[in-house]
């Protein structure tokens, strides 16, 4: 290998090597994996890009994930006091595992075991110290990711989507909760002032305040009267376009544009839980796309439902 680029290795050279070796792997045999593996783990090879090098060769696939980290683990247990070896698996786990989200950290479970049985002396290195810190913050991470899924499990699975669920749901309709939400969606709508949204949002975290279901039914019955809306914009230009023989296309969303942003100012003002604010939102849709694909005699119109889940796009932006 180090013959090959005269002693000067970059990863801009491996990276059309490799490229080139792709090509060219059905008309070849080799253990190429196994040889990389040798030259890396070599004591004498010290180059400061080795980490990169691993990367390339793994996105490459000329490495796969559990060899590197046999491999590897082999290897730092065999030369513990090889301080570099574990400043370049440190540097790999960061980046395509913390940063990058590429590959899971159990996939490298054998080498992080060779680095916490030595982190009494290496955490005195700068660069381990770094790595050690973000370790402890990915594990948080990942253990309330793990918490909140949970919970959204088992908030899903009391109110999983079936006909008794929807029928429960919609035949609140003329209950004074539905004419409250329709209400304040009327009212909303005229609102630009910031001091007259700012009262509005207030009154609304109020009244949204109580029992667990209160959000859903809430967004439920807005969405419900959003895309109805939308949908009977339609019908009255039918009315219009069929007698000159034209193509009705248009359909107002000005309830459902004016529902999203609604949906942001709230996401926007919330302190905690804003990933849960936003997945009673889509479950919420999910009940009215199911409400008028399984139950209305209509032809189902997906156009309102386009737009609905285009929006959410937007209102998810704000969360990430």
């Amino acid at each position: 290998m180090t013959q090959l680029f005269n002693g000067k290795i970059s990863t801009e050279k491996l990276t059309v090597y490799l490229d080139l070796l792709a090509l060219l792997k059905k008309h070849y045999d080799s253990n190429l994996g196994g040889e990389i593996m040798e030259w890396i783990l070599d004591p004498q090879e010290k180059r400061a890009i080795k980490h990169e090098i691993i990367m390339i060769f793994i996105r490459k696939n000329f490495i796969s994930v559990s060899e590197f980290d046999d491999a590897f683990a082999d290897a730092l247990e065999k030369h513990s006091q090889m301080s570099p070896f574990f400043c370049s698996l440190a540097k790999i786990i960061q980046t395509m595992v913390f940063e990058e989200k590429l590959l899971g950290i159990e996939q490298f479970q054998r080498s992080l075991d060779q680095i916490n049985k030595n982190k009494k002396n290496l955490i005195e290195i700068p660069e381990l110290k770094k790595f050690f810190e973000d370790f402890e913050r990915f594990k948080i991470f990942t253990s309330n990711e793990q918490a909140r899924y949970h919970t959204t499990a088992q908030y899903q699975e009391t109110q999983s989507l079936n006909p008794n669920i929807i029928t429960t749901i919609f035949n609140e309709k003329e209950s004074e909760f539905f004419k409250i939400c329709a209400q304040k969606l009327y009212e909303w709508l005229p609102l630009s002032d910031q001091d007259e949204i700012q009262e509005y949002s207030k009154g609304l975290f109020d009244l949204l305040q109580g029992q667990s279901d209160t959000i859903l039914k809430f967004f439920v019955f807005t969405i419900d009267i959003s895309v109805d809306r939308a949908l009977e914009s339609t019908k009255k230009s039918e009315v219009y376009t069929s007698s000159l023989n034209l193509d009705n296309n248009d359909m107002e969303f000005t309830y459902l544009d004016a529902l999203s942003k609604l949906m942001i100012i709230l996401l926007k003002n919330i302190t905690t839980n804003k990933s849960e604010l936003f997945e009673k939102c889509l479950y919420s849709s999910l009940v009215v796309i199911t409400k008028y694909h399984e139950f209305q005699k209509e032809k189902f119109n997906q156009k309102p439902f386009y737009r609905l889940f285009l929006n959410l796009l937007s209102v998810r932006a704000i969360l990430y």
